[in-house]
């Protein structure tokens, strides 16, 4: 017997729920094809109740607030994004094959899958049948409707054994409230409320063992998952067929036909993923009896974590080299740490050398109040003896300090900048009396606060001995135990986060300092450009003005005309020169249509009226203002508006055209095509397009353009893609969109 109500809805908060096996398999193989889209996840993830309700946690953690509160799976995954989605699933099947419950290895979940599966099946069928308008959240509730018996044999293995073979019905209830004092049905409930999922999601998880007389006047998707869950249970018997008729208005030959689509979609299902559902029973059993756990000290055990560590530092390390900039990683930090180690809030403190204390990072755009927050490093706390040791440090209200050696007394305190790295400490003694039976610090205890934490757990972000922050994570008692005996991976995970922080960090300083270079450089080829131009330009204004006595006397000008064109040459020539030096852009809030339509009407006016090539607009943006410079994306317009325009051999059109944001992996993004109507590009050329060698012309044009246009708009961190073909030629790109505290990216589409 559990020792409390709240030790069992506490375990249920960090129960890991164990997945068919042949589904991760499929889901390890897609996570690691590029061509892996949302549907193809989305549609085998749905097919799994353990599976689908990590991707609901995930989604809608605090890490996500306020992006989503809808049901449906499609949505949730759009709200991470592909890489998460794919570095969640891999970290979560690794977990799986090295489970650390015992039981785990031995489970038979065919039985629990058929029915979870016949039951979302039949909850959509039952939907469409009552013109339930909401189809998917309809499937959902099916597929999760009995997700609180998987948590609950999770949670409490042992205590739940005897009922994990008893059939779903209310009689398990009664069981269950006996034995654990809370049913599946509420355990299922809870889980679905935390993750912030619409409430009638979660009653009709908590209701559906009500009897018919309670259910007749409920919401319609309580009395499809009582009708679906009958359907799954009893099959096609006399219950059933009551529940149809009194709750959903079907009668016995629709009901029949429902039943039998559902039990073959879910035979196709598992021919498919190859699960044999022969002598599966109507739950889950054990197939031999529990093995003792292994030793934490055994060579086995240690074996399983150095195998997890590597899969699971090698996926992190992939997903950090995936995230944009310095604030990127940072980001991918904290949401890769909750997802690992279950924290329940994830605050990150950076180093700040100079002001010598360690500052909050708003890794996540919803809490930018993190930023606010500042820990000083010469507090003495928890915190400071986590650096300072270089190991991972949990945190509780009444924690108690352990003494630091003097060696390590004297690297604080160089750390802190209060001595030279030559001196020593006053004594072994002084150094024991500033460490012996110290408390948490202010700032430390403000923290459990702000997080609403049992626990914290304090990770150094270490990297060639240097401390470049901390990682804070909000933590259960219950979570601490498991944590504990974890220390080298969260220590392993906190290396290769700083590793990724001081990488992301020199590859932002030396980009500053190469812009700073370029923009040097181009403000001295400027200036020797305008005085060369100033030679040409005088010779064309004096032979201006004798053109213009010549032809008041109608006398032949061609000789002075082939000198003016000279000339004219000779400055286009030393402007292009400029080409070769890129400026460092001023970024800024720009409105996309606007800077679109003023580009495309300065390049339309200087085309002659009988001009073979039309440039037309169709602009979508609705105002939508970008973290670019206006100039900048003017010259990335003209070059590809005048590409365009001398790749069409007859009469033609262009199009430039913008679109509404999108949310890609997290971030928004705003989307810009120019696209032609001309002969397309050859492979092979297409193939190099964006090297400044990759070009079909002649004389004047050096196959320049292209890659000085993927230069600037990589510059504007955006990215360009080509697609061509015999119809014409598109080119995309997605520039970053300036949010305003008012934005909600969930409003927007998301792009895979």
């Amino acid at each position: 017997m559990l020792d409390s109500v709240h030790d069992i809805r506490q375990r249920l908060l960090i129960a890991k729920l164990p997945a068919m096996p042949e589904i991760l398999v499929k889901l390890i193989r897609l996570c690691q094809t590029e061509e892996a889209g949302m549907a193809e996840l989305a549609e085998l993830i749905a097919k799994d109740p353990a599976m689908a309700s990590k991707i609901l946690s995930a989604a809608n953690s605090s890490l996500y607030a306020g992006r989503t509160n809808k049901p449906g799976l499609m949505h949730s995954l759009q709200t991470l994004g592909m890489n998460t989605t794919k570095t969640l699933l891999i970290c979560e099947s690794v977990f799986q094959v090295f489970n650390d419950l015992p039981n785990a290895k031995a489970t038979d979940l065919r039985g629990f899958w058929r029915h979870s599966l016949i039951a979302a099946i039949g909850a959509r069928k039952i939907a469409e049948r009552i013109a339930y308008p909401h189809l998917e959240e309809a499937y959902l509730a099916g597929l999760l409707h009995d997700i609180g018996r998987l948590a609950l044999f999770s949670a409490a293995p042992k205590e739940y054994l005897p009922l994990a073979s008893h059939i779903d019905d209310a009689s398990l209830c009664l069981a269950e409230e006996r034995l654990l004092h809370i049913t599946h049905t509420e355990a299922g409930a809870l889980l679905i409320e935390r993750w912030g999922l619409d409430a009638y999601l979660a009653d009709s998880v908590l209701y559906h063992h009500q009897p018919i007389s309670r259910a007749v006047s409920t919401h319609p998707l309580i009395r499809t998952v009582i009708l679906a869950d009958a359907l799954a249970c009893l099959g096609m018997d006399q219950a059933t067929l009551n529940i149809a008729q009194v709750l959903c208005g079907i009668e016995a030959a629709a009901l029949t036909t429902i039943c039998d689509e559902a039990t073959e979609q879910v035979q196709q299902t598992a021919e498919m993923l190859r699960i044999d559902l022969a002598d599966s029973e109507p739950a889950f059993t054990l197939i031999s009896p529990a093995a003792p756990a292994i030793a934490p000290d055994s060579s086995g055990q240690l074996l399983i974590e150095e195998v997890r560590q590597l899969a699971l530092n090698s996926t992190a390390s992939r997903f950090y080299s995936q995230a944009p900039g310095v604030a990127g990683v940072w980001s991918a930090v904290a949401q890769s740490a909750a997802m690992l180690f279950g924290f329940k809030e994830v605050l990150l403190l950076q180093r700040d050398n100079a002001a010598n204390c360690l500052r909050g990072v708003a890794a996540d755009s919803s809490r930018p109040d993190r930023a606010e927050f500042m820990m000083p490093l010469d507090d003495g706390g928890a915190v400071s003896v986590a650096m300072a040791q270089e190991r991972a440090v949990f945190i509780e209200p009444d924690t108690q300090l352990p003494k630091l050696s003097e060696e390590q007394q004297l690297l604080l305190e160089i750390c802190n900048g209060k001595v030279k790295p030559n001196l020593k400490p006053e004594s072994a003694d002084q150094a024991e009396r500033n460490t012996a039976n110290q408390t948490l610090s202010l700032a430390e205890e403000q923290l459990l606060r702000l997080l609403d934490a049992e626990y914290l757990v304090c990770l150094p972000l270490l990297h060639n001995r240097q401390c470049l922050g901390v990682v804070i994570g909000a933590a259960l008692a219950l979570q601490v135990g498991e944590l504990q005996l974890r220390e080298a991976f969260l220590m392993a995970f906190a290396s290769q986060a700083a590793a990724a922080i001081d990488s992301a960090s020199r590859k932002e300083k030396e980009e500053l300092h190469i812009g700073a270079r370029i923009a040097a450089e181009y403000r001295q080829a400027s200036r020797q450009a305008v005085h060369e131009a100033n030679n040409p330009l005088s010779i064309i204004k004096n032979y201006l003005a004798v053109l213009d006595g010549k032809a008041a006397r109608q006398e032949s000008v061609a000789a002075e005309i082939a000198i003016l064109g000279s000339e004219i040459d000779r400055v286009g020539q030393i402007l292009r020169g400029l080409a070769e030096i890129q400026p460092a852009p001023s970024e800024g809030p720009i409105d996309l249509d606007r800077v679109v339509g003023e580009a495309v009407k300065f390049y339309s006016a200087s085309l002659p009226p009988a001009a073979r090539v039309r440039v037309s607009t169709r602009l979508q943006a609705e105002a939508t203002k970008l973290k670019a410079d206006a100039d900048t994306l003017k010259q990335i317009l003209l070059n590809l508006i005048k590409n365009a325009a001398e790749a069409i051999p007859e009469s033609g059109e262009i199009v430039v055209a913008t679109g509404a944001a999108i949310n890609r992996d997290g971030r928004l993004y705003c989307s810009l095509s120019v696209q032609d109507n001309g002969p397309g590009i050859a492979p092979e050329v297409l193939a190099k397009l964006f090297s400044p060698i990759a070009t079909t012309k002649t004389g004047q044009h050096m196959g320049l353009g292209l890659s000085i246009v993927h230069g600037l708009v990589r510059q504007l961190g955006g990215t360009i893609a080509c697609r061509s073909s015999r119809d014409g030629t598109c080119f995309e790109i997605l520039l970053p969109v300036c949010l305003s505290a008012a934005d909600d990216p969930s409003q927007f589409r998301s792009a895979h």
